[in-house]
């Protein structure tokens, strides 16, 4: 990926804990350091081994670690132990927006998943999410694109990189009932 992309293009390592151990994820992010890792996402669970296991990975390898975190009060723990260097964080819009204001404060970096692989109605809901985030600056995890169809007329296209936040009133979005009766169930 990084040869056919290109030296600007980052890659998110997302295993959900399947490094097991972190000895495993540190020999496998010693394996990773040569491509653009922009980061190891819970690579290995810092429930069964403590944010100091996440202390010491990040002193071991150049490759960031980022806990993906739904409790501000976790955020703000992995922060005060030193065992990360940016978050996914989620939750409800609430929670979204207190962990990601508990990173911010400390000048960690984050990206949402607020909606995660949403259609078009939670993609535009996401959007404005992300919108008002000061410190979401790394993409997110809403692909609302990636659908066959996102059931709204107007796709939340990214260009540049960059989905549009819509300003038509409400969501910005209008439902293609013709899309919503083809899909229709029952």
């Amino acid at each position: 990926m990084t040869r056919a992309a290109g030296d600007d293009y980052e890659i998110i390592v997302d295993p959900n804990f399947t490094f097991e151990t972190p000895e495993q994820s540190l020999r496998l992010a010693h394996q990773l350091e040569r491509y653009n890792i922009q980061a190891f996402e819970d690579s290995f669970s810092y429930e069964t081994y403590g944010w100091d296991s996440y202390r010491e990975f990040r002193s071991q390898t150049s490759i960031p670690l980022a806990p993906h975190l739904y409790d501000p009060k976790k955020v703000l723990t992995a922060i005060k132990e030193e065992a990360a260097d940016m978050f996914n964080v989620g939750g409800s819009p609430r929670l979204t927006q207190q962990n990601a204001g508990i990173a911010d404060a400390a000048g960690f970096p984050v990206w949402l998943q607020v909606v995660g692989l949403g259609l078009g109605v939670s993609g535009a809901f996401a959007t404005h999410v992300h919108a008002v985030i000061q410190n979401a600056s790394i993409p997110s995890d809403s692909l609302h694109y990636m659908r066959e169809n996102s059931l709204i007329h107007s796709a939340l296209t990214p260009k540049d990189g960059v989905v549009k936040v819509p300003m038509e009133p409400g969501l910005g979005i209008e439902l293609d009932m013709k899309a919503v009766e083809h899909y229709r169930v029952g």
